[in-house]
């Protein structure tokens, strides 16, 4: 039986039914004597149209037909019509070729990351385990490390767009990169953060290089930027006095009379304003243990100077310095102060971590503690208040 490829009208019929045109077309359409003896609405009766058209279906026939065929006569399907077992056909076009698959999509591969790239010149050329890699690679803070990899990969992707090797020891494309952050209004900051970024790797990878920051075209592109570089006039701030707070400090009375809450106050303002350190960072971290008292070898062995060590600061390294005392001037000398002041805390530190800070929360309390990072500028704001600075203008790092 075989089944016509285009489609056409239905021909007229009575009995409304489809019909299939064979290939060989009879004059006459044969009926049988007797119909099915079951008249349900899922038997189809022996009486069809002689004419019609029906559409290519998306099955095809087995012309061999079923099995079952082959089974002789004893078998009564009780008057069933017999349909062929389908077969699928594959989405091909009209002569029968298959359609070839689409290609996937490949993603582009992703550029090495800043620190892959450290380690891996650690265990590969330099012949390092990759617990020393990964020590050796730590020689910046949490944050830089996390900026410069953030930067690496933007000078890794554009590396990748114009078909160029990051890690080649190239100044002029990296002046390139730099040329076009600053062509579309990149910060003249940003832009100091991406050749440290970049060099961060070169002086790794590239030991034998010159340093990226010390090659002429990088120095003259810095160079270039600063004189073409406008920036806005900043707004005059105002100062404050430091008379005024010497002052008030000599109103609270003599230093050894002062209540520990006072001692502390003063020993604290004293050092912020001859350290010209950060308020926070800096004088809050101070421990005790980093503190020298260096005395004088006659009686009645006075201090004669003071050496403080911050181990842990901002910009990532320690800082040292070496305060002298100022006989004429007790009441007003850091190191004198700051004498009276270990003197009367020593029995407190005798429980304490061996890490505890130069300064203590409660040190009036039965619990003392390292100082937060909050409470020292509370300490510095609210004297500066007394001594009548406007503070919503000069915080506690102003000192």
């Amino acid at each position: 039986m075989a089944v016509l490829r285009d489609y056409q009208e239905m021909g007229p019929t009575d009995h409304r039914c489809l019909c299939l045109m064979g290939e060989y077309q009879a004059e006459e359409v044969l009926e049988l004597p007797t119909r099915p003896c079951c008249r349900g609405p899922r038997r189809l009766l022996s009486e069809v149209a002689t004419e019609g058209r029906v559409c290519t279906p998306t099955l095809t026939l087995d012309t061999p037909g079923s099995p079952r065929d082959d089974e002789g006569e004893g078998q009564d399907y009780s008057g069933h019509t017999l349909v062929a077992d389908p077969i699928l056909v594959a989405n091909g076009d009209e002569q029968g070729n298959r359609r070839p698959n689409s290609t996937p999509l490949q993603s582009p591969p992703v550029p090495l990351g800043r620190m892959e790239a450290i380690t891996r010149h650690y265990e590969t050329v330099e012949q390092l385990s990759n617990t020393q890699a990964n020590f050796l690679s730590r020689t910046n803070q949490a944050s830089t490390n996390k900026t410069y990899d953030l930067t690496w990969q933007k000078w890794a992707m554009w590396c990748q767009t114009n078909e160029k090797d990051c890690l080649i020891y190239d100044a002029a494309m990296v002046c390139k990169y730099l040329s076009y952050h600053h062509h579309i209004d990149i910060a003249k900051t940003q832009l100091n953060i991406d050749r440290s970024a970049i060099a961060s790797v070169f002086k790794v990878i590239h030991s034998n290089s010159l340093p990226l920051a010390n090659h002429y075209l990088i120095q003259v592109f810095f160079k270039a930027l600063r004189n073409n570089s406008q920036y806005p006039a900043r707004p005059s701030t105002p100062v404050w006095d430091p008379e005024k707070v010497l002052a008030k400090i000599l109103d609270w009375g003599p230093t050894g009379d002062l209540s520990m809450v006072r001692l502390q106050c003063k020993t604290a303002l004293l050092l912020c304003l001859t350290t010209i350190w950060q308020t926070s960072s800096d004088v809050r971290r101070l421990q005790f243990q980093d503190i020298t008292l260096i005395r004088v070898p006659s009686p009645p062995h006075m201090v004669e100077t003071v050496h403080l060590l911050v181990k842990k600061t901002k910009e990532g390294m320690m800082k040292d310095l070496t305060l002298s005392a100022i006989p004429s001037h007790l009441e007003l000398c850091p190191v004198y102060t700051l004498t009276v002041f270990l003197q009367k805390t020593e029995h407190m530190r005798s429980s304490m971590p061996i890490d505890h800070t130069l300064f203590l929360g409660f040190v009036e309390g039965s619990q003392p503690h390292s100082i937060r990072p909050s409470t020292m500028s509370t300490w510095i704001k609210t004297t500066l208040s007394e001594c009548g600075v406007n503070t919503t203008i000069h915080k506690g790092h102003s000192t």
